[in-house]
């Protein structure tokens, strides 16, 4: 298993494991999307920036 940052040529990966958890109706502990309105590269670019210590939320 390799553990990495996901990237912009994972994007079809990372849907086709979130439809995978909505057909199963299964559960996920601290999901990052919104199903109705997930914009992957947006997504991408919210990790980015937070991994840089940007546009994090105030206390």
């Amino acid at each position: 298993m390799e553990l990495r940052r996901p990237q912009l040529a994972d994007k079809t990966a990372v849907l086709d494991l979130m439809a995978e958890f909505q057909a199963e109706e299964s559960p996920h502990a601290g999901g990052f999307w919104d199903s109705q309105n997930f914009d992957y590269q947006a997504w991408l670019e919210r990790n980015k920036e937070t991994e840089l210590g940007l546009s994090l939320p105030d206390k």
